[in-house]
Formats: C-alpha cells, sequence, structure tokens
C-alpha cells in the first residue's frame, strides 16, 4: 500500500494500474480542494502470493525486484498474516475490518448476503462517503463478488485461480507500506500483525473516522492501526494484541493459529495441538506441543488465541 499527494486522473491511474500487479484493489484519492490535505492510496493485492517473494526468504528463484524496490522505500512487516487462506473469507475479512470468527462467513454464498457483513461498512464505501474517489480493476473480493457499484470507476473483471486444492504455503503474506514522508523507510517490523489491521491503518492515515459502523450495526473495527510502526518499526507503541490469529473452516470444525515472535500454536478442531519454535525450527518440522518444558508458552498462547477469537471461558 503506497500512499501520495500526487494528483492522479482516472486514465493516469488505470495506465500504471495496468502494469502494478496483477489484482489491484482500490487506487483512491481526495476529492476537490480535499485532496490536498488528505493522501492518496494505491493498494495493491495479489491472489496466493506467499512469502517466497524475494526478501521474505522465501526460495531464491522468486525474484521480485519491484517488490523488492517497494520494501527498500516502505516498512516491510515480516511476520504479517492472512487472516484466512482461502480467498471469499479472506477478503471479506479485509475489506470489512472483522473477523471471520467475528462475522460468521466463510465462504458459501455471496457475502452482502451475510446478515453480519449486510450492514457493515467496508473500506471501500468508507472512503467513498468521506469524499474519496475510489478506482478499482481485477479480483478485490472473490467469486465475482465485486461491488462495481460501490467504485468511482472499475476496469477490467477478474481472472480465477490457483484454487483451494493448489495448495497454501503459509499464512504469511508480503505486507510493506509506504508513504511520501516515512522517516523510517527501507526498515523491517517483526511484530506479528495480519490484514484485519489495513482497514483501521489506512483509515487513520487518511484521517477518516475511526470507527465506520457507529451509525449503523454499530460493530467495532478488530484490528488495530499500524500507523505506530511507520515512526518506529522496532518499537512502536501499539495497542494490537501481541499474536496474529489465523482460522480455516467454520464453525465446529475451525481450526486456529495464532504467530507471535517467536513461537506458533495451532488448536485443531479435534482438539489437537501443535507449538512450533520459530527461532530454531522456521520450517515447523518439530511439534513441541507435549513436551512438559514448553507447557507455560503453550498454555500463554492458548489463553491468547481463545481471548481473540472470543472462545474464552466466561469464568477461568
Amino acid at each position: 500500500m503506497s500512499a501520495s499527494t500526487t494528483r492522479t486522473t482516472r486514465r493516469t491511474f488505470l495506465q500504471a494500474a495496468a502494469g502494478a500487479a496483477a489484482n489491484l484493489a482500490p487506487a483512491v484519492h481526495g476529492a476537490g480542494a480535499a485532496s490536498r490535505a488528505r493522501p492518496n492510496v494505491l493498494f495493491i493485492i495479489c491472489d496466493d502470493l506467499n512469502d517466497s517473494v524475494e526478501g521474505m526468504g522465501g526460495h531464491p528463484q522468486a525474484r521480485t525486484p519491484h517488490i523488492h524496490r517497494l520494501m527498500e522505500r516502505g516498512i516491510q512487516f515480516t511476520n504479517a498474516h492472512n487472516n484466512q487462506p482461502w480467498c471469499a473469507p479472506s477478503r471479506a475479512s479485509l475489506w470489512s475490518g472483522l473477523y471471520p470468527f467475528t462475522t460468521g462467513y466463510h465462504g458459501r454464498g455471496h457475502w452482502r448476503d451475510h446478515p453480519v457483513l449486510a450492514g457493515t461498512v467496508t473500506l471501500i464505501e468508507h472512503l467513498r462517503r468521506s469524499g474519496y474517489a475510489v478506482y478499482g480493476t481485477g479480483k478485490l473480493f472473490h467469486n465475482g463478488h465485486e461491488p462495481k457499484d460501490l467504485y468511482t470507476q472499475y476496469g477490467h473483471d477478474p481472472d480465477f485461480g490457483p484454487w483451494p486444492w493448489d495448495g497454501k504455503e503459509s499464512t504469511r503474506v508480503p505486507l510493506v507500506i509506504a508513504t511520501p514522508e516515512l522517516r523510517a523507510g527501507g526498515q523491517q517490523c517483526d511484530r506479528p500483525v495480519s490484514l484485519i489491521d489495513l482497514y483501521p491503518t489506512i483509515a487513520e492515515l487518511c484521517g477518516l473516522p475511526p470507527e465506520p459502523n457507529a451509525p449503523g450495526n454499530r460493530r467495532r473495527l478488530d484490528g488495530h492501526s499500524l500507523r505506530p510502526f511507520l515512526d518506529n518499526p522496532r518499537s512502536g507503541a501499539w495497542d494490537g494484541p501481541a499474536v496474529a490469529v489465523t482460522q480455516l473452516g467454520a464453525a465446529d470444525k475451525a481450526h486456529y493459529s495464532v504467530r507471535g515472535r517467536r513461537w506458533r500454536y495451532t488448536l485443531c478442531s479435534n482438539g489437537e495441538e501443535e507449538l512450533y519454535d520459530h527461532t530454531a525450527d522456521p520450517h515447523e518440522w518439530n511439534n513441541l506441543a507435549a513436551d512438559p518444558k514448553f507447557a507455560a508458552v503453550k498454555a500463554d498462547l492458548k489463553r491468547q488465541l481463545l481471548r481473540i477469537t472470543g472462545k474464552a471461558p466466561a469464568n477461568p
């Protein structure tokens, strides 16, 4: 996501966007006099772009020079994760600012037909209502569920694939934020964050109201603004959780996983557990969940997972 105060025409945006990425989420800019005081935003999103890209410690044959240049001028979040590895619930969560386990939407049917999401203000709507012009093209939502009426202008329809059965290497995703006035560009932040944090981040950077659903269904955004890390990537004062959470599946069949700075803990729907030390085991080959030496670590991560997902017992 790159913000700029440069004035952009529709033609210029669409020409630039065509070569910028396979899937490009909304480009937004303030209208009229307001555009001089509010940043433009270019939000690039690519399907199934995991941590194999250059600069993420992935495969040496995966060379992505343009992403690498963006990392050199922005803040690279090296411990960023998706909240659902499946396209439909992941994108519905990203644009609504609500976890899949908050909304209960896990990909069946149109996201706008879901009772919670039907009354939720998406980031696209929030920007439009706040005076921004929003342009989009490609795959922003899933299954052709693009709300084209929400955009100032919408370009090409998306292409689909890879498919869920093609596999997903991990929950980790490339995330880079760059702004023209960024003082700490070219640095890395290893705090666990996730895509749920992008909605409040863009809202704060653009000066939008922090709770877009307040007049409607009153649901608070689940994420936390990453703005403090843009000034201080290593020790910014953040009010978000110490772990990033990912859900796979729905209801009683759901699996949950949390990733901290050092540890990953996974709780499967059948009660089985996994615990990995990424300092010594970055590829997660050695499950330490049954090792009594790490019982306290496992218990702490489980408590955090249950608290974030709302599954903690009322009287623990």
